[in-house]
């Protein structure tokens, strides 16, 4: 699945409406911590891809427990 995820992540990155994920991580780098993918720049956002794939999608909530870095202490002023 990691593989798949991956490929789901870098779409949902790359559309716009309904996620609008890369303005709302904006400042943000995504890592994932076991495929090869990562997205953006600035604060890091490490983790796995389900709980970036869950990020992008506005899963914020659900995502936070699995993701480390310090841009996930941003996460909380952010609305999604």
């Amino acid at each position: 699945m990691p593989p798949a995820a991956a490929d789901g992540a870098s779409r949902v990155w790359s559309m716009g409406w309904p996620f609008r994920a890369k303005r709302r991580l904006r400042g943000m780098r995504l890592t994932a911590t076991d495929v090869d993918w990562s997205v953006g720049s600035g604060a890091e956002i490490r983790g796995p891809i389900r709980g970036l794939l869950l990020l992008l999608t506005g899963r914020t909530a659900a995502a936070v427990p699995m993701l480390s870095g310090e841009g996930v202490t941003h996460l909380a002023g952010r609305t999604t």
